[in-house]
């Protein structure tokens, strides 16, 4: 068991051996061993600063390369350098992007987002010579060869959007910083100070790239970052029926014999669907001037959902999805911590006093939008039921005559009692300091916080938790 490395009279490496199989190198510097070979071995046992060129298999004179080549050398306990080798000849490259362009953009992608070392990049006219090195920390062979597989998908994917006309560099300024949050989530969970350090700050990421430029410019950027992302599916059935309200109703002037008469309809037809696009106001996940189709899976989240008071008329008619569709589903995060994060971004409750935050979602739904073009389902914050927000109105027909009118006669608030930060910290047992230092303020701030930690103090003393 383990690794033997086999030399010659001057110290060059001859061959390694794994499990009594020699492996020969062509050269100083090459040898191809076929990834089964580790699994197995311990990472601890790999002698360190040994070039290895790994491959999917090594059989008589035929090297089957697992992707593009690649060397991995164990620098240090865990710690090894990975460098990629994208080599290749002009001749059988001539669309869609010439390859000078595609290498180009592949370098630019590499070096902003992944602090890529380029080892090499040359151009003789024949072959564009192009080799880049990356760290990598694992524990195992079977952890270092999962990260190789899936940053090179992510290189390859984020090289394929900027390669998407039209052609121009980014520069991964946002993506670059939401990546260094994603590493500082690494073992949490949601009850961690990084979680809601990370929640917060996105928030704030997006919002003042917002400031700073259009949504149709960010969009690109913000699709690459979440290019490696597996996002769950939320699957509708042909015929399946859901809710759609609209506050108010329709009064038709007409006659009972001789006397005039206001007839007191809901809204229908044309009227209840979705509005034109011209008149289309904004909402969580559309601009204003875009037409999204609004659904809700209950009557009761209906209702919720248009905001309805007391004595007020509601028009709520059924619509049907027309074919199986697939939505992306924001309530479920599988086991990732940070889609967890942007979830609760893209479906936290607004009210009047922070309705500018609709920018954000909306910019949200236009970015996953580039991965799901159909639609997006999600819980209330409303209600117990669910929603739908469909990029395609077309997808569900509105059932004829199922529009009906409904009034409210009261209305349940459902409250808590909401943990202030006195409360919450007053609880915490961590290693988090509290200091009246914030770069969004000036000095006058610390009186009240040094008030707050007092605060604090007394809640602890009189719970008995010191």
């Amino acid at each position: 068991m383990g690794f033997k490395v086999n030399y010659d009279v001057d110290d060059n490496i001859i061959s390694i051996e794994i499990n009594h199989r020699e492996y020969f190198y062509f050269d100083e510097y090459t040898v191809h061993i076929p990834i089964s070979a580790f699994i197995g071995q311990s990472i601890k046992d790999l002698p360190f600063n040994i070039p290895i060129e790994i491959c999917d298999s090594v059989i008589d004179n035929t090297i089957t390369l697992h992707n593009i080549p690649t060397v991995i050398l164990q620098e240090s306990d865990g710690i090894f350098k990975v460098q990629f080798d994208e080599t290749a000849t002009r001749k059988y490259w001539y669309a869609p992007v010439n390859l000078e362009l595609w290498v180009n953009m592949k370098r630019n992608v590499v070096s902003k987002l992944y602090n890529a070392v380029i080892d090499n990049f040359d151009d003789d006219g024949a072959y564009i010579h192009f080799t880049y090195s990356i760290m990598i920390k694992a524990t195992s062979f079977e952890e270092l060869f999962e990260k190789i597989d899936t940053l090179y998908n992510d290189i390859e994917a984020a090289t394929d959007i900027a390669a998407s006309p039209p052609h121009e560099i980014l520069e991964y300024k946002v993506t670059n910083y939401l990546r260094s949050l994603r590493k500082s989530l690494i073992g949490k969970n949601e009850s961690s100070i990084e979680y809601e350090i990370y929640k917060k700050k996105l928030s704030e990421i997006i919002e003042q790239d917002l400031k700073e430029n259009n949504p149709d410019k960010l969009i690109k950027e913000y699709k690459t970052f979440f290019s490696n992302k597996v996002f769950q599916k939320k699957v509708i059935i042909k015929g399946e029926k859901f809710y759609r309200g609209r506050i108010g109703n329709t009064v038709l002037k007409g006659a009972i014999d001789d006397c005039n008469w206001d007839f007191t309809l809901p809204y229908y037809g044309k009227n209840i669907g979705v509005p034109p696009a011209l008149f289309s106001s904004s909402g969580r996940f559309n601009r204003a001037g875009t037409a999204y189709l609004y659904l809700a899976t209950d009557l009761e989240t209906c209702l919720a959902e248009v905001h309805l008071q007391v004595g007020q008329l509601c028009s709520i008619a059924e619509f049907e999805c027309v074919d199986d569709i697939e939505l992306i589903d924001l309530s479920d995060f599988g086991n990732d911590l940070e889609l967890k994060i942007w979830y609760e971004v893209i479906t936290q409750p607004i009210h009047d006093e922070i309705k500018y935050k609709y920018l954000i979602t909306q910019f949200m739904s236009e970015v996953f939008m580039q991965f799901n073009n159909i639609g997006l389902y999600f819980k209330s914050v409303q209600s117990s039921g669910d929603n739908i927000v469909c990029f395609q109105p077309n997808k569900f027909n509105l059932i004829k005559y199922s529009e009906k009118l409904y009034k409210t006669e009261s209305i349940n608030y459902k409250y808590y009692q909401f943990e202030d930060s006195v409360r919450e910290f007053s609880k915490r047992n961590d290693t988090h300091l509290i200091n009246p230092y914030n770069s969004d303020i000036d000095d006058s701030n610390e009186h009240q916080i040094n008030y707050m930690e007092e605060w604090i103090e007394y809640e602890k003393k009189s719970k008995g938790t010191q």
